[in-house]
C-alpha cells in the first residue's frame, strides 16, 4: 500500500532551482534510501515532504490525503523525524527536549524516556545537557526522539554520521524491527555500504531531479547487491 506520494516537486531558493520535477513514492513496510551527491537537494526534498518549506509546484500526498497547511496538524503526528542535529537544542536537558518534541509535533510518547534511551543504548541521565553529548550519542538521542511516538513514517537524514560500528549495527537492527512492525522508513545517507542489507529500494537524486525508484532485487541482480556501484553508474551518466 502506498503511504507517501510526491509528484513533480519544484522548488527555488534564492533564485536557484533546488528541486526540478522530483518524484518519490514510499510503500507500507518499506525502507527506501534517498541518495545523491552533496547539494543534490535531499534535505530540501525532505523539508518539502514535512511541509517545513512549501514547494513552488507539485503535490505531496500522505495516505492519499494532500499535505496542506490546513491538515498538517493531522498529518504531522504520523511522522517521526531525525534531521541533522540542530544547535538550537544544545542547552536543553534530555528531559526537556522530549517534552518540547511532544509539544511541537503534537504527539504523545508511547514509552518512558528512560526506556527509549535504553533502546538506543544511551547511558545518560534525563538532566544531561544535550550539547555535552558526543556526535554519536546525539545521533542515538535523535533516533530515540524520532521513534518516541510510535509514528507511521520515520524519516532519517544521515543517521549513521558519527556512529561507531556497534552504533550502525544497533540502528540497522532497530530499523529492521520497526519495518517488521509495519513502519515505513526514508533514509538519506552518504554511507552507502551501511545501506546494504537494510533498505528495500533506492531513489537517486541529483541536481534536484530524481531517477525512478530501483528495488534491491534489481540492484542485487545488476550490481551484485552494491548500492555504491549503482550510484557510481548513474552519477557518471547523469
Amino acid at each position: 500500500m502506498k503511504i507517501i506520494s510526491m509528484k513533480d516537486i519544484n522548488k527555488k531558493i534564492g533564485g536557484k532551482q533546488i528541486l526540478s520535477n522530483a518524484n518519490f513514492e514510499l510503500n507500507s513496510k518499506e525502507i527506501c534510501a534517498l541518495i545523491g551527491p552533496n547539494g543534490a537537494g535531499k534535505t530540501t526534498f525532505l523539508k518539502v515532504l514535512l511541509n517545513l518549506i512549501n514547494a513552488d509546484t507539485g503535490i505531496v500526498e500522505i495516505n492519499d490525503s494532500q499535505m496542506t497547511s490546513k491538515n498538517i496538524n493531522y498529518l504531522l503526528p504520523k511522522f517521526g523525524v531525525m534531521l541533522k542535529y540542530p544547535e538550537s537544542i544544545s542547552k536543553l536537558s534530555i528531559n526537556n527536549l522530549f517534552k518540547q518534541h511532544e509539544h511541537y509535533m503534537k504527539v504523545r510518547q508511547v514509552d518512558s524516556t528512560e526506556n527509549l534511551l535504553k533502546k538506543v543504548k544511551l547511558n545518560v541521565t534525563l538532566d544531561t545537557e544535550v550539547g555535552k553529548l558526543s556526535l554519536g550519542m546525539k545521533q542515538r538521542l535523535l533516533l530515540a526522539l524520532a521513534i518516541s511516538s510510535d509514528p507511521t513514517v520515520i524519516i532519517l537524514d544521515e543517521p549513521f554520521n558519527g556512529l561507531d560500528v556497534d552504533g550502525v549495527d544497533l540502528f540497522k537492527s532497530i530499523l529492521k524491527e520497526l519495518r517488521e512492525k509495519g513502519k515505513s522508513i526514508i533514509i538519506t545517507s552518504h554511507s552507502l555500504s551501511d545501506l546494504n542489507g537494510l533498505v528495500d529500494s533506492v531513489i537517486f537524486l541529483n541536481n534536484g531531479t530524481t531517477l525512478p525508484k530501483i528495488s534491491m532485487q534489481v540492484i542485487d541482480k545488476k550490481y551484485n547487491g552494491s548500492i555504491k556501484d549503482y550510484y557510481r553508474e548513474v552519477h557518471n551518466n547523469d
